[in-house]
C-alpha cells in the first residue's frame, strides 16, 4: 500500500491508500484518458509541466505518508519508482526491463508526456535503505544496460503522477 493524492501536485495531503493492483486498473482504465490525451497535445514544455502539475493525481509508490515530506513517512510499501525521460525506443527499453533476470518488475508505464516509462520494483527495507537500493539498482542500471534514471526517485516521499496507459503491464502476482 501506498498513498493517493488527488491534483494539483500542490496537495500534501493523501486522499487514500491504495494497492498496486489498485493504481494499475486507474491507470488501464478511462479515468485519466481524457487529462493524458490534451497533455500530449501540448507543445511547450512549461506549458505542459503546469498543467500535469494542476490536473493529474499522483502517488507516492514508496510509502503511506501523513504529509507528502520524507518526515512523514509512515510506513515504507517496499516499492521504489524509477523514471526514465525522453526514451528513444521506449517499447524496446520495456522489453528490457520486464525481462531482466535480477530486478522484479511490479508495474511498467508510459509518462504522462508519452515518452518515458515510471517502473515500479519492489525491494526489502529491511534489509537495505531506500537510498541504498536505489543508488545499487542505478548502478547496476547504467552498468548492465547504459541506462541513467532521473535521481529524482532517490526522494522516498517522490510523488509519481498517474496517467492513461491501456498497454501498461503488472506483474499478475501483484493483482492476487
Amino acid at each position: 500500500m501506498f498513498s493517493y493524492f488527488k491534483a494539483p501536485i500542490y496537495n500534501l495531503y493523501p486522499e487514500a491508500n491504495l494497492s498496486i493492483g489498485e493504481v494499475y486498473k486507474k491507470i488501464i482504465g478511462a479515468d485519466y484518458m481524457t487529462v493524458t490525451d490534451k497533455l500530449r497535445l501540448i507543445s511547450g514544455k512549461r506549458e505542459a509541466n503546469s498543467f500535469k502539475q494542476k490536473n493529474f493525481d499522483f502517488v507516492t509508490f514508496s510509502g503511506i505518508f501523513k504529509r507528502r515530506s520524507i518526515d512523514g513517512l509512515l510506513l515504507h510499501s517496499n516499492y521504489i519508482c524509477f523514471d526514465f525521460d525522453d526514451v528513444g525506443d521506449i517499447d524496446r527499453l520495456k522489453s528490457i526491463l520486464i525481462g531482466d533476470n535480477q530486478l522484479h518488475t511490479s508495474l511498467l508505464f508510459y509518462s504522462p508526456s508519452g515518452t518515458g516509462l515510471k517502473w515500479i520494483v519492489r525491494i526489502n527495507t529491511e534489509d537495505y535503505s531506500h537510498s541504498d537500493w536505489f543508488r545499487a539498482i542505478s548502478n547496476y542500471l547504467d552498468k548492465t544496460y547504459g541506462l541513467k534514471v532521473d535521481e529524482s526517485g532517490k526522494d522516498v516521499s517522490r510523488a509519481c503522477f498517474l496517467c492513461y496507459d491501456n498497454n501498461a503491464y503488472i506483474d499478475k502476482k501483484e493483482l492476487e
